[in-house]
C-alpha cells in the first residue's frame, strides 16, 4: 500500500522567501464546545521549525485578500495567490525545540523546550507569557504535569 496524504499545505515565511522546516506540530487545540473563547480551533496548529521559531497556522486559510463569510465576495481572487496557511510567527529557541505540548488543564496554554529554557505560550499571543531564565543543564525534553496541586 502506498501511503498518501488527505491534506498538504506549504508553509511559508511571513517575512522573506523560504519554506519552513517544521520539526515538532501540535494539534487539537480544541472546537467551540472545548475552547476557552468558543471559537473552533479544529484548524488551527502550533508547530516549531528547525531554526528554533515558533508558528501559528492555520489549514483553513483564505487566500491573500479574500475577505471571510460575513464581509463579502470571498471568491473575488482568480484562484492564482496561495493561501497564507500562517498567521504568525514569533522567535523562540535558539535551535529546535524538542518539546512543543499543550496544557491538560489549560488548553489555551502551550509549554515549549529548547535547549536551555522553557516558553509558555497563550493561543493569540505573540510573545510568550512566561520566559524561565537559563537552566544550569541542557534541557532535553519537557512534559506537564498532570496533577493538580493543592
Amino acid at each position: 500500500h502506498k501511503w498518501l496524504p488527505l491534506f498538504r499545505m506549504q508553509l511559508k515565511r511571513l517575512e522573506g522567501v523560504g519554506e519552513l522546516s517544521l520539526c515538532k506540530l501540535c494539534l487539537g487545540l480544541g472546537d467551540e464546545t472545548t475552547s476557552v473563547d468558543g471559537l473552533d480551533r479544529r484548524s488551527q496548529l502550533f508547530a516549531s521549525t528547525e531554526e528554533g521559531e515558533i508558528v501559528f497556522a492555520d489549514w483553513r486559510a483564505r487566500p491573500a485578500g479574500a475577505k471571510d463569510d460575513k464581509g463579502g465576495d470571498a471568491h473575488a481572487d482568480d484562484g492564482h495567490e496561495a493561501p497564507e496557511y500562517v498567521q504568525w510567527m514569533a522567535p523562540d529557541h535558539g535551535r529546535p525545540c524538542v518539546s512543543l505540548q499543550p496544557s491538560p488543564f489549560f488548553p489555551e496554554i502551550l509549554l515549549s523546550v529548547g535547549d536551555w529554557h522553557f516558553q509558555l505560550w497563550k493561543l493569540d499571543h505573540k510573545v510568550p507569557i512566561f520566559s524561565s531564565p537559563a537552566a544550569s543543564t541542557y534541557l532535553t525534553a519537557g512534559k506537564w504535569s498532570t496533577y493538580l496541586t493543592a
